[in-house]
């Protein structure tokens, strides 16, 4: 949940990946920034590829 080290994690700037979490909760309406929209948001990704949806 540290902005400054998941941005050195990414290689991005800390201003792109506010950029980026902002598109996500506006795409979504789920706060990428919360340990609800985490949940959430991190479920979502995993069933995808798992073929949940098809």
């Amino acid at each position: 949940m540290n902005r400054r080290a998941a941005a050195a994690a990414l290689d991005v700037h800390p201003r792109t990946l506010d950029h980026r979490l902002t598109r996500v909760r506006r795409l979504t309406g789920f706060d990428p920034a919360s340990t609800r929209g985490v949940r959430i948001l991190s479920t979502l990704v995993a069933r995808r590829p798992a073929g949940a949806w098809q």
